[in-house]
């Protein structure tokens, strides 16, 4: 929200919880009405969030609107109750909603989760160990900074390549890369990471963060049974994940409850992220687990010998 503006700022409502409060605000901004979370995790320790009740403020001749916007996705849980009670299907986002959804927010996602993610990245980054000369992949690679680093460590005999689903990721990313003078060090390109447009054996090694948890369960296999057809012989991979393992904690419910009440604007969901990579035929050679609020697993994998 421009802060020169003269337009009066006043307070919409209050959110139960950081991750709701961002939902809405994402319907807000979809509906073209320029709002501010005040209050949220951003501003706080890890420690606090439990407790958080963030605001939401608009532009005074927006608060009609935005009451009007609120209340028709209030509606819509309300009625997301009533279909699983009735045992009714509930509608899965698609693949071009998810890829305007981030291109929405790629002009700001580092903003929403440089706090939370960046620490999980390094730890993932270490544990990939990128070497000198390797061909590296890493799919949803968002606004690029894992390639950075995988550029550099992989030096100009190397070679990185990038795929992700937004154009408005490959835009900001190639924007970062540009900065960091790695332009022509990383190849990117616009894919569906379950039909990899890369040759059978052309990769080391593969790194995700954040995104296998984006797909459905049958979605995952196509992913990783992809991941093992591009890795050369002796191959790894790291993931790393929202993770079901261990206790839960209010965001892991807040996040369950945000992806199965609006699935439009929350696509997240906490996986067993070992556990998929070892269903998938991967060996796992090692798991790390962290805690951002919500429980992560980064875990390191080999291809399965013989694929």
């Amino acid at each position: 929200m421009n802060e020169t503006q003269t337009r009066e700022v006043v307070r919409l409502t209050e959110a139960p919880n950081p991750a709701l409060a961002h939902i809405w605000e994402e319907a807000l901004l979809d509906e073209g009405i320029e709002c501010r979370v005040v209050g949220d995790y951003l501003n706080a320790g890890l420690g606090d969030i439990g407790s958080l009740r963030p605001e939401i403020w608009v532009h005074e001749d927006d608060l009609e609107r935005a009451r009007e916007i609120i209340a028709e996705h209030e509606r819509e849980a309300a009625q997301h109750r009533d279909e699983e009670a009735s045992g009714a299907q509930r509608m899965l986002r698609s693949r071009e909603q998810t890829r305007g959804f981030y291109n929405k927010i790629s002009s700001f996602y580092d903003s929403l989760s440089d706090v939370a993610e960046e620490p999980i990245r390094r730890a993932a980054l270490e544990l990939l160990d990128p070497q000198p000369e390797e061909r590296i992949l890493e799919i949803g690679f968002g606004t690029g900074r894992c390639l950075v680093s995988l550029a550099r460590a992989v030096g100009p005999e190397g070679k990185v390549s990038g795929l992700d689903l937004s154009e408005g990721m490959i835009k900001v990313a190639g924007e970062n890369l540009a900065v960091s003078g790695l332009t022509q060090a990383v190849q990117l390109q616009r894919g569906d990471a379950t039909e990899l447009p890369y040759a059978d054996g052309s990769m080391d090694a593969i790194l995700m963060t954040f995104t296998l948890e984006l797909f459905e369960p049958g979605e995952r296999e196509k992913v990783l049974k992809e991941c093992q057809r591009v890795l050369g012989l002796g191959g790894r991979i790291v993931v790393a994940g929202l993770s079901k393992e261990g206790e839960d904690g209010i965001l892991v419910r807040a996040y369950e409850w945000g992806h199965q009440h609006f699935p439009n604007f929350l696509d997240c969901r906490p996986i067993r992220v070992g556990q998929v990579l070892a269903n998938a035929g991967f060996q796992v050679s090692r798991v790390e687990r962290r805690n951002i609020g919500l429980p992560v697993e980064i875990v390191q994998a080999d291809k399965a010998q013989g694929e």
